[in-house]
């Protein structure tokens, strides 16, 4: 999976970021909390409306790269972003519906403020995530990848034995816009498909 990201500082310090999430089953209608969840943490809670309480989180067979840009309170290995780091971001990757522990994360990062964006790939084969940024300015990416992690690999094993991706965002009390553009989709090792599409949120 490819795309470019762009993200636009709107005043002062920003929150909280957006995630590429893939999740196994079909369903594309699931939705996570906001804030420091990015719209990925939580997702398939059960939500009782009536009482304003989540239920048992009931998906576990997810993973999310995360383009994190604040870091405070609750994170136990965030990397830099706002408010400490006015212009700061980190990369992640989580699992099992949860942002504040990232299996992995790096600051090691190009500006994804700068107006061209960054241009990123997201690698999954077999539980094995690899994650490639670079400045969008048509330079060649790395060999090697920002990002790598094993996670738990996705459970295919739904009724109809597929997956879904996306992209979620979230914010608290700061303001960012997240853009996604220029989606490309390869399964491997079959031939290239090309999927494009544009998302821009802000949030």
């Amino acid at each position: 999976l490819e795309f470019d990201a762009y993200l636009t500082n709107l005043a002062g310090d920003t929150a909280d970021g957006f995630t590429c999430t893939l999740i196994g089953g079909s369903d594309p209608t699931r939705i996570g909390y906001g804030g420091s969840a990015m719209g990925y943490e939580g997702l398939g809670d059960n939500i009782n409306l009536a009482n304003g309480f989540p239920g048992k989180n009931v998906l576990r067979n997810n993973f999310a790269v995360e383009f994190d840009v604040r870091s405070d309170c609750c994170e136990m290995n965030g990397g830099l972003g706002a408010w400490q780091s006015p212009g700061a971001w980190h990369l992640g990757i989580d699992t099992g519906g949860q942002t504040f522990n990232s299996v992995a994360q790096t600051s090691a990062v190009p500006d994804i403020y700068d107006p061209r964006g960054v241009h990123c790939r997201v690698q999954y084969n077999r539980g094995l995530v690899q994650v490639w940024v670079h400045p969008n300015d048509g330079s060649q990416a790395p060999e090697q990848p920002a990002l790598a992690a094993r996670v738990l690999p996705i459970s295919f094993a739904s009724p109809d034995a597929n997956a879904v991706f996306g992209f979620t965002a979230g914010t608290g009390g700061e303001k960012v816009i997240c853009e996604v553009d220029n989606v490309q989709v390869r399964r491997i090792p079959e031939s290239f498909t090309q999927v494009k599409a544009s998302l821009a949120v802000q949030v």
